[in-house]
């Protein structure tokens, strides 16, 4: 019962996890899955006749950059290898026996459970967001209860000559592996993430009805929006330019037939996406929208004519396909974890004109092809 017990305390410092390497390095490295080891990864030390124990296992952890890609998701995080370090690894000559390998795999395996669990207290870090100090701290820290852990199962095992003890960790191990090994890597909630200021690009045609329809021709243009997202709702300033002409002189104003003019639009708007996927965002938005028309002089003999303004609700959706997405889950140079969208998608908005300058109403549609991007950020950045 005792036994057990200590067996228990022993799992439990196990979960404090382990102490890890930044070494980019693998030579002179075997790591952990490569398969199960053998007296050739020992060296033969007959030097060490005179010590009290007959092999030591040197293992260690180094760090390294795993990228996934799942669909139009990349998932860039810090992962951890386990090894054994050949070159301060040794066996006594002669004491190569079965009852010893099978005590040093059995602890090569538990340093790569420890590994394990260390990983996913470590994506768990990242996914609240935190930066490089923070985790060279977390290293430091686990550093410590790690080699308690390892010196207490190298101590209730007597090396390997308390064979009851030794099987009964090695089941134990075995079953922490295959329990973690089904374990996957838990992405953050983004959604309660931070964004900055995002900036959208769109191709415009603007599409005079009713009454403009008459004077008006519809207009090619560009413009650019600056957004801001919280959850799933939307606050942004959009600004669009053209330029036509006319196709008759507008009521009240000195225009000539054709007239050739220049359009400003500027619209406030507020957002909700209804749907927010994996490839596909849409997003219904109403907002109040800026319209002036400045008729352009033909030559310098012309006469000058006065323009159009005029302000009016609007209202309109915005499908979005996301073509790539983006998730770092690791402080790097420069920034912290974040998540990055691009998209590219169609915009539709409808605008009444009520103008105080003409008597000429009407709506305006305006169809946007847009190219976009999202960031997002922790909280705690």
């Amino acid at each position: 019962m005792m036994k057990r017990a200590t067996l228990a305390v022993a799992f439990l410092l196990c979960v404090v996890t382990a102490l890890g390497q930044n070494d980019a390095e693998s030579q002179g490295k075997r790591f952990w899955d490569a398969g199960a080891l053998t007296w050739d990864d020992f060296r033969v030390e007959p030097r060490y006749a005179a010590l009290s124990r007959d092999s030591y296992l040197s293992w260690g952890m180094c760090t390294a950059t795993d990228t996934v890609r799942t669909g139009n998701l990349t998932i860039l995080r810090l992962t951890s290898r386990t090894y054994l370090d050949n070159a301060t690894t040794w066996v006594r000559n002669g004491s190569q026996t079965d009852r010893l390998l099978r005590f040093h795999q059995m602890a090569f395996d538990h340093t790569e459970m420890l590994r394990r669990l260390f990983q996913l207290e470590l994506d768990s870090v990242y996914r609240a967001g935190t930066d490089q100090e923070t985790i060279h701290s977390l290293w430091q820290r686990k550093g410590a209860e790690f080699s308690a852990a390892s010196t207490l199962l190298d101590s209730l095992c007597a090396q390997g000559n308390d064979t009851v003890t030794t099987a009964e960790m090695e089941r134990l191990t075995r079953e922490a592996l295959s329990q973690l090994d089904s374990a996957s890597a838990v992405l953050p909630d983004i959604r309660r993430w931070k964004s900055p200021w995002s900036i959208g690009i769109h191709l415009l045609s603007l599409i005079p009805t009713t009454e403009l329809r008459a004077y008006l021709r519809p207009l090619i243009g560009f413009g650019i929006s600056f957004e801001k997202l919280y959850g799933r709702h939307w606050l942004g300033l959009e600004g669009n330019v053209a330029s036509g002409s006319s196709l008759a002189a507008f009521p009240e104003k000195n225009w000539d037939d054709h007239q050739p003019y220049d359009l400003t639009n500027w619209r406030a708007f507020y957002g909700y996406s209804i749907c927010n996927s994996n490839y596909w965002r849409i997003t219904p938005r109403i907002g109040v929208s800026t319209i002036g028309v400045v008729p352009k002089k033909r030559s310098s003999a012309d006469v000058s004519t006065s323009g159009i303004h005029a302000v009016g609700p609007s209202a309109g959706m915005q499908i979005e396909y996301k073509t790539h997405r983006r998730l770092q889950l690791y402080p790097a140079a420069g920034g912290g974890c974040r998540y990055t969208e691009s998209t590219i998608g169609c915009r539709i908005d409808a605008t009444r004109i009520v103008s105080r300058s003409s008597s000429a109403g009407g709506w305006w549609y305006n169809v946007s092809f847009v190219w976009g991007g999202l960031t997002l950020v922790p909280k705690s950045q």
